[in-house]
């Protein structure tokens, strides 16, 4: 059984592949992905300070202490969109073509400057999506593998594959 996966790195697929990737951690998902938790703690703060201001208990150090915490709280929140897109535009493969091949031996992968062969003992797990399959190969390296890239063999065979060579494999939320 084998299958073949031709992607062409586009500012699409890193977006989606990015989601993924941080969707796997629970403090970046929080940071990045649920961004009404940062604006719900920040009217709580505001909250605070309006609260403490009414009770005349805000002397000037408290006010320049929490009026820099919500500035730098809201600018946050305006600049994590451009800081991710940084991300993606600082990719080396942005633009390329890159071919992942999976068979029984292991995954084969060709790229534009490198080609390489890993063995299934080299992904520590699986996230299996309607999709698509996510595996991931150690803390910060993963390889996003959507159906819709597909040439060679079926989704069914993809996942089939990773589910008889990868012990730690689960579904996607």
């Amino acid at each position: 059984m084998k299958t073949m996966h031709r992607i062409e790195v586009t500012e699409e697929y890193l977006k989606e592949a990015q989601r993924l990737v941080l969707s796997q951690n629970k403090t970046l998902r929080m940071i990045y992905l649920n961004r009404g938790l940062w604006w719900l703690s920040l009217v709580v703060l505001v909250g605070c300070v309006i609260f403490l201001a009414s009770m005349d208990a805000l002397d000037w150090f408290l006010g320049l202490f929490f009026g820099a915490v919500i500035t730098l709280s809201i600018l946050g929140q305006i600049l994590m969109p451009r800081s991710l897109a940084k991300s993606r535009n600082r990719n080396p493969m942005k633009g390329s073509l890159v071919t992942y091949s999976m068979g029984e031996l292991g995954v084969d992968s060709v790229t534009p400057v490198s080609n390489a062969h890993l063995q299934w003992a080299a992904f520590s797990s699986v996230i299996i999506y309607a999709d698509g399959v996510l595996l991931k190969m150690q803390m910060r390296a993963y390889m996003w593998l959507p159906d819709v890239s597909l040439t060679e063999g079926s989704p069914q065979e993809t996942r089939q594959l990773v589910a008889n060579h990868v012990k730690d494999c689960s579904p996607g939320k």
